[in-house]
């Protein structure tokens, strides 16, 4: 059995974070071939990568560092995904009680047990049950669903960015 190792570029990178945080990641970036990259991070918020193909720079470095202040897309490429929200959920259907009472859709003591129901959401199952439950004033309940970005993978990518591109910065100058 013969193993070939294609990739001609490696860059290693370990950050720590400062306390009381004391975060830390260990960042691997592989680069095949021009405009192909590879970045691997493992640490405190888990471990996560992504390959480009085509990123149109012949240095993936260039490439890492284009992404400086672009947080939403790394942290999509990471596998970033939205998880729901119960204070923008409540928030929402709030509203639409209201606007629905002002405009005397619905009546005050439907609007009341409707609100009193919508406090009491804790997770995304609470939410399911209410929202298949039937509401007198509530016609379409899922488009109240509110989601906001997984805080692990948001909070590494806004803590590793700028980092990563300042050290490349400064390898590269010395």
């Amino acid at each position: 059995m013969s193993i070939t190792t294609t990739w001609p570029s490696v860059w290693r990178y370990r950050f720590r974070g400062t306390p009381p945080d004391g975060n830390r990641c260990n960042v691997t970036l592989l680069q095949e071939a021009p405009s192909h990259g590879e970045l691997t991070v493992t640490g405190s918020w888990g471990c996560y990568a992504y390959a480009w193909y085509g990123t149109g720079m012949d240095d993936f470095r260039d490439f890492i560092l284009s992404l400086r202040s672009d947080v939403d897309y790394l942290f999509r490429k990471l596998g970033g995904s939205n998880i729901f929200d119960p204070e923008r959920t409540e928030r929402a259907i709030k509203l639409r009680i209201l606007a629905d009472r002002r405009s005397r859709i619905i009546s005050a003591e439907d609007a009341r047990e409707e609100w009193e129901l919508c406090e009491r959401f804790e997770d995304a199952e609470d939410w399911s049950l209410w929202a298949a439950s039937g509401h007198v004033c509530i016609e379409s309940p899922y488009e109240l669903y509110c989601t906001r970005p997984d805080p692990q993978i948001w909070q590494l990518c806004e803590w590793l960015l700028p980092r990563l591109a300042e050290t490349i910065e400064l390898q590269r100058s010395s």
